[in-house]
């Protein structure tokens, strides 16, 4: 299961900041998701405790995803609608590479984006789902997990990400989460441990709608009967 956001209302999940709280310079965010529509908006909004923005990540109409830290925003990664997806947003310093792999094309690439700032007071909260709500800028499609660490990451990093949670995890972020609960009133934990677990949502529903062969923390994995070592030979 994943979770399903729609923009109309807006959808939205809301976390405590957690250890992202500490979060300052080089960092990466990443997420698992599915646009339903070219205008699809709001990934995710880190906010400071006056609601102003400190970093998110926005996929904007011409087919790009936005990264924006500390007012000022990186080129766009591109992203394809209605396909499963994974982008991330690697920041060292002011510099910008956005990493991607979706599942039509079953490949990583890393690309620089340029530059963006860096955002000056501590994040207080993450809106998942959103970028901003005020503009209606919010998600029109489906996630299934999301995951911030304080360090620039590179594309070799992300090996197993688009396979398994475990693969996110073993990369230590200072937070992580998953949506795949089977209620919507159900609220996603900080997998870390670290607190910035989820404590309001807003209009999501449930999906039975995966990443194709993802296995999420804790869940056991699907048997694929295209997998020979899984089979048992009975004598």
């Amino acid at each position: 299961m994943s979770r399903s956001f729609d923009r109309s209302v807006p959808s939205v999940v809301d976390f405590l900041h957690g250890n992202v709280f500490s979060l300052s310079g080089n960092l990466t965010w990443a997420c698992f998701y599915k646009t339903l529509a070219t205008n699809a908006y709001g990934l995710i909004r880190a906010q400071d405790g006056s609601s102003n923005l400190c970093f998110g990540a926005n996929p904007y109409a011409d087919g790009n995803v936005y990264w924006t830290n500390g007012g000022s925003s990186a080129t766009g990664d591109t992203y394809p609608a209605a396909t499963w997806a994974i982008t991330a947003f690697s920041q060292n310093g002011t510099a910008v590479t956005g990493i991607s792999w979706n599942a039509t094309s079953g490949t990583w690439t890393s690309t620089p984006r340029g530059t963006a700032g860096n955002f000056a007071n501590p994040v207080t909260q993450m809106r998942v789902g959103v970028f901003n709500p005020g503009n209606h800028d919010a998600l029109d499609g489906l996630i299934a997990c999301q995951a911030i660490w304080n360090r620039p990451l590179v594309v070799g990093d992300f090996a197993g990400f688009q396979s398994a949670m475990d693969a996110w995890l073993a990369t230590t972020p200072i937070w992580a989460a998953q949506f795949n609960q089977a209620s919507p009133t159900t609220m996603p934990v900080d997998l870390t441990g670290g607190g910035g677990d989820a404590f309001s949502q807003t209009s999501t529903t449930v999906s039975a709608d995966d990443p194709p062969g993802f296995v999420y923390h804790g869940a056991a994995p699907s048997f694929d009967p295209k997998q020979s070592s899984q089979f048992l030979t009975f004598f």
